[in-house]
């Protein structure tokens, strides 16, 4: 999995994060659910395990999310959490990736 994101934000920007699904010969896949969390530097989660699975598709193995910031958002480092998990039950994979981005 490869996750696509700017490393710096200005207050009011829009943070971006591409997402890329790849099996163990690198070809794209869609898995079963991706779960995007956003932590801001206060700890206070302002995106919850949001699944982009569906609204996020741009095409096979590749999803988007968006988060727009405001003047008052903290300013800071922004925790990211994409959780993607194939298959369900006992045999699902959950594969977590953070990643953080500033917002200045």
């Amino acid at each position: 999995m490869d996750i696509e994101t700017i490393t710096r934000y200005i207050a009011r920007a829009t943070i971006r994060t591409v997402v890329f699904v790849r099996d163990d010969d690198r070809a794209l896949v869609d898995p079963t659910s991706i779960f995007i969390t956003w932590t801001d530097p206060n700890d206070l989660k302002v995106v919850d395990q949001e699944n982009i699975i569906s609204s996020g598709r741009l095409s096979q193995g590749i999803y988007e999310h968006y988060y727009r910031t405001t003047i008052s958002s903290p300013k800071g480092y922004w925790r990211g959490l994409a959780e993607i998990i194939d298959g369900s039950g006992p045999t699902a994979v959950n594969t977590p990736l953070s990643f953080s981005v500033e917002v200045a």
